[in-house]
C-alpha cells in the first residue's frame, strides 16, 4: 500500500472498510457470519426498493446501460425491456484473471434476476481495462423471490471450505525479518561480486561484532 491507495480520482477505484482487530484471537472471536450479513444489508436495499433503477448517482459503483450510439440510457429503461436478447449489462471487472469474472458480477446477476423475474438468462460484458472485453452469458432457474438472495463473501480454500484467507506480512513489516533479509542479500552480493567461493552456509547465524572472514 502506498499514498496512491488513498487517491479518489483513480479509474477503477473501489472503496471499502478495514477492520483492525490487532490479534488473531480477536479475529477468531468475531462473528464473521453476522459481519457478512450486515455488509450485505447495506447493498441489498439498492435493489429491493428500486433505487438501483432510479438514481444515477447512487449506481456509480454498480453498472451502466449504454445504447448503440454510446449515450447513457436511463436505468429505469430496463423495466420496459422484455427480451434479454436485447440487453448486455456492462461492468468494470477488477479480476486480474483473464477468463474469470470478479465479485461484482455476482451482485449484477442477483439484481437482474430480482428485477426481471420472467428472465432466466442475461449477457454481461466485463471491462478489464484497456480494450479487453469478456462476455458472459449466464442463466438461472426462474424462481419466485421476495428479496435478494443470501450473500457470500469468503473464498474457498484448497479444501473447498469457505474460510478467511491469511497473509503472513512479517517479511514486509517485522524488523527482525527485514534485518535477516538485508544480511542475506549483502552476503549474496559479496559472494557474487567479490568471493565466488565463499560458503554462505557458514554465516547462517551471524553475531553482532563477530569477525568476518571471506573463507
Amino acid at each position: 500500500m502506498s499514498h496512491e491507495s488513498f487517491d479518489t480520482g483513480s479509474p477503477g477505484t473501489y472503496h471499502g472498510r478495514l477492520i483492525l482487530l490487532n490479534t488473531l484471537e480477536n479475529f477468531k472471536g468475531m462473528d464473521r457470519k453476522a459481519l457478512l450479513s450486515d455488509e450485505a444489508e447495506k447493498v441489498s436495499p439498492f435493489v429491493e426498493d428500486g433505487r438501483l433503477m432510479r438514481y444515477f448517482n447512487e449506481t456509480k459503483a454498480f453498472a451502466f446501460l449504454l445504447d448503440s450510439s454510446g449515450k447513457c440510457v436511463p436505468l429505469h429503461s430496463l423495466q420496459s425491456v422484455t427480451d434479454p436478447s436485447n440487453v448486455k449489462v456492462v461492468f468494470v471487472d477488477p479480476s486480474p484473471v483473464a477468463d474469470c469474472a470478479g465479485w461484482p458480477l455476482r451482485n449484477l446477476v442477483a439484481a437482474v434476476a430480482y428485477l426481471k423475474t420472467s428472465w432466466t438468462w442475461c449477457s454481461f460484458v466485463a471491462l478489464k481495462g484497456g480494450s479487453d472485453l469478456k462476455e458472459y452469458k449466464i442463466s438461472w432457474k426462474q424462481t419466485e423471490i421476495n428479496r435478494v438472495p443470501a450473500s457470500v463473501g469468503w473464498e474457498r480454500n484448497h479444501q473447498g471450505k469457505m474460510v478467511p484467507q491469511f497473509a503472513d506480512l512479517r517479511k514486509q513489516f517485522d524488523p527482525k525479518k527485514l534485518m535477516e533479509q538485508s544480511v542475506g542479500l549483502n552476503l549474496s552480493l559479496i559472494k557474487w561480486r567479490l568471493v565466488p567461493d565463499m560458503n554462505l552456509e557458514r554465516y547462517t547465524s551471524l553475531k553482532v561484532g563477530a569477525e568476518f572472514s571471506p573463507y
